[in-house]
C-alpha cells in the first residue's frame, strides 16, 4: 500500500494520458478532456489515498458517461444538473467498476471528516446540498449521509422555503432519479424542478394578493389564521402565502457556490455598518473574518520592520558557504538536472489524430488492433510550464543545533538543502526567496539578491539563533509572495518543532491567503524529523537526510 501511495500521482498520469485524458491537481472536477483531483502531500496518508482515489473514480465517471456538449442552462439550471448528474454517473460507475462503492464511500467519509462539504449559507446552497445527499442515500446507499441531509433539508426550512413545496419536489426527483439514464434526461428532470418552482411561486404571489385583501376584514380571525400558520412554518408544514412566495423566488434568485468569501475591507465595513450589536452578535456575523483581521493587526505591528532584526545578526561566510556546496554537489547536480528537465525544457504530451496527420506508434497499433481500435496515429504537441514563485522559511531556533538519530546535525543539515537549492533554482530562474526565522525574521536571500551576494548569508543559515516565532516568519512570507507577479505562489515552511499554541496563527494566516484574497497559494509543512501534517495540508515528516529532495518535489509539482 505505500509504494503504491507513493507511486499514485505517475501511475495516474500515465493511465490519463493512454486515455487520451490530463490529468491535474487542484479542486476536482473535470471538462470531459482534463481531471482534475484533489492534491497528494509528499507523505500521503490513507486519507489521502482514499480521497484521491475517489476523486479519480467520480471524476471518470463523468468522462464516461457525462454529455458536455449540452447546454445547462442558466440561474439554478447548472446546480440541480450537477445534482442529478453526480448521482447519476456514481451508480453507472458502481456497476462498471469492482470496488469503486468503497472507494467512493470512504472518500465521502474523508470529505465530511474535513469539513469540506459546500455549506448551506444560500437557499440554493441549502436546496441543491439536500437533494443531493438524499438522492445519494436512496439511489446510491450512503446512508452515512442522513444526518447532513437532515441538516440541509432544515437549512432550506431556516431560508424559508415551506415545507410542503419541498415534498413537492421530492415526490418529482423520487419518481425520476432512480431511472435517468443520459445528460439529456437530467437537464429534464432539472428543468421541470425549475418550472415548478416558477409556478409555485407564481400561484403563491396570487395567493398573497388574496390574503392581503381580505387581511382588514377580521382581525380578530386573521390573527388566529396566523398563528396556525407559524407553527406550520415551525414544523416544516406549509406556511403562509407570503412565507411560500419568499422562499421559492429566493431558490430562484439565489446563488450557488461553494464558499461565500469576503474580503477584510468588506469585513471591517461590515462591522462599522454593524456598529450598534454587541460583541457576541458581531463575532458571530463576522466568523473567523474577525479573528484573521486581529491576527493581521498584530503581526504587522508598526510595519514588517519590527518583525526583522536588526542589524548583523548572522556574519556571512563564503568559505562556510563553499564547504557546504561542495559536501552537497552531488544534490546540486541532480536538482539543476530534474528542475530544468520540469521548467526549462517544453512537457510534451500525445494526441491521437487522424489519418492524415499525426505519426505512426507501434504501441497503440499492436493495442488497437486487439481492441478493434484504429486510433493509433499520434503527434506530439508542446506546452510551456510557467515558474512559481518560491519563498522558503527555514528555522534558525536553538533546537536546530540538535542531533536526529542517526547523529546527523538538523541545522548543518537544513543549510545544505538551502545551499543546494539556492543553486538550482538560479540556474532554472525560479524566483526564490529564504528566510530564516527565530524570535524575529532574518532575510537570508532576498527575490532580486544576486546569488553571488546572497552566498555569504547562506553561509551562515546553520548558525542557529533563538527562539522560534513561526507566526512572524509565516505572516513576512504571505507577504513577500503576494507582492509577486506568478500565478502560483509556493510557501514552504521548514521547522523541528512542535507549533503549540501558533498552529490557530498560522491557520488563520493561511485562510486569509487562501479563502480572502485572489492569488494561489499551496502551503507546504516540512517538519524536520517531526510530524506537522494537523497544522499543514500539505508536506509532512521528512528525515534530515532528505530535505533536499522533498524541496524539490514541492516545486516541481
Amino acid at each position: 500500500m505505500k509504494n503504491l501511495k507513493a507511486s499514485l500521482p505517475a501511475t495516474m498520469a500515465g493511465i490519463a494520458s493512454k486515455a487520451g485524458l490530463k490529468l491535474a491537481f487542484g479542486k476536482p472536477r473535470t471538462n470531459g478532456q482534463t481531471i482534475w483531483v484533489s492534491d497528494i502531500p509528499i507523505n500521503p496518508s490513507e486519507e489521502d489515498y482514499q480521497l484521491v482515489v475517489s476523486d479519480l473514480l467520480h471524476e471518470v465517471g463523468h468522462v464516461r458517461f457525462t454529455n458536455f456538449d449540452l447546454d445547462r442552462g442558466a440561474g439554478l439550471m447548472p446546480a440541480l444538473t450537477n445534482v442529478f448528474e453526480d448521482v447519476r454517473i456514481e451508480k453507472e460507475v458502481e456497476a462498471d467498476f469492482l470496488g469503486a462503492r468503497n472507494f467512493l464511500n470512504e472518500g465521502y467519509k474523508v470529505t465530511m471528516a474535513s469539513g469540506h462539504q459546500r455549506p448551506c449559507n444560500t437557499p440554493a446552497n441549502a436546496l441543491t446540498m439536500w437533494l443531493l445527499l438524499d438522492h445519494m442515500i436512496k439511489v446510491n446507499g450512503r446512508s452515512f449521509f442522513t444526518q447532513s441531509r437532515d441538516e440541509a433539508f432544515q437549512a432550506c426550512l431556516g431560508f424559508g422555503v415551506p415545507g410542503d413545496l419541498l415534498k413537492d419536489i421530492e415526490n418529482l426527483c423520487d419518481a425520476r432519479v432512480s431511472s435517468l439514464s443520459s445528460t439529456d434526461d437530467v437537464i429534464t428532470l432539472s428543468r421541470e424542478v425549475v418550472e415548478l418552482l416558477k409556478q409555485q411561486s407564481q400561484e403563491e404571489d396570487d395567493d398573497g394578493d388574496a390574503d392581503g385583501e381580505s387581511d382588514g376584514e377580521s382581525d380578530g380571525e386573521s390573527d388566529g389564521e396566523s398563528d396556525g400558520d407559524a407553527d406550520g412554518d415551525a414544523d416544516g408544514e406549509s406556511g403562509s402565502g407570503c412565507s411560500k412566495s419568499t422562499g421559492a423566488e429566493a431558490l430562484l434568485q439565489s446563488n450557488v457556490d461553494e464558499a461565500s468569501p469576503i474580503s477584510l475591507r468588506e469585513a471591517a465595513e461590515a462591522i462599522v455598518q454593524q456598529a450598534s450589536y454587541d460583541s457576541e452578535s458581531l463575532k458571530e456575523l463576522m466568523g473567523s473574518a474577525q479573528d484573521i483581521a486581529d491576527e493581521l493587526r498584530r503581526l504587522n505591528g508598526c510595519g514588517s520592520g519590527n518583525n526583522f532584526y536588526t542589524g548583523q545578526k548572522l556574519t556571512p561566510s563564503i568559505t562556510h558557504y563553499n564547504t557546504l556546496k561542495a559536501s552537497v554537489a552531488r544534490d546540486i547536480h541532480t536538482l539543476k538536472r530534474k528542475l530544468a528537465a520540469h521548467w526549462q525544457n517544453t512537457s510534451r504530451s500525445r494526441s491521437i489524430t487522424n489519418d492524415h496527420d499525426g505519426r505512426f506508434s507501434v504501441n497503440d497499433a499492436i493495442r488497437c488492433s486487439i481492441s478493434n481500435e484504429n486510433n493509433y496515429l499520434v503527434k506530439k504537441t508542446k506546452r510551456t510550464n510557467h515558474k512559481p514563485a518560491v519563498c522558503v522559511l527555514a528555522d534558525l531556533s536553538g533546537s536546530m543545533n540538535g542531533f536526529d538519530s542517526s547523529k546527523i546535525k538538523l541545522c548543518t543539515q537544513q543549510a545544505k538543502a538551502l545551499v543546494a537549492l539556492s543553486e538550482a533554482c538560479d540556474l532554472i530562474g525560479i524566483p526564490l526567496n529564504i528566510m530564516g526565522f527565530s524570535d524575529r525574521v532574518i532575510t537570508l536571500k532576498g527575490w532580486n539578491t544576486p546569488m553571488a551576494q546572497a552566498r555569504g548569508m547562506l553561509g551562515s543559515a546553520d548558525r542557529a539563533i533563538s527562539g522560534t516565532n513561526i507566526d512572524t516568519a509565516f505572516f513576512e512570507g504571505i507577504k513577500a509572495l503576494k507582492g509577486r507577479k506568478e500565478s502560483r505562489k509556493i510557501l514552504v515552511t521548514m521547522t523541528d518543532g512542535d507549533i503549540g499554541s501558533q498552529g490557530v496563527a498560522l491557520q488563520n494566516l493561511m485562510e486569509y491567503a487562501t479563502k480572502y484574497s485572489k492569488d494561489q497559494f499551496d502551503f507546504y509543512g516540512i517538519g524536520i524529523d517531526k510530524n506537522i501534517g494537523r497544522i499543514f495540508p500539505k508536506g509532512g515528516r521528512v528525515n534530515p537526510k532528505n530535505l533536499a529532495e522533498s524541496l524539490l518535489e514541492i516545486i516541481s509539482k
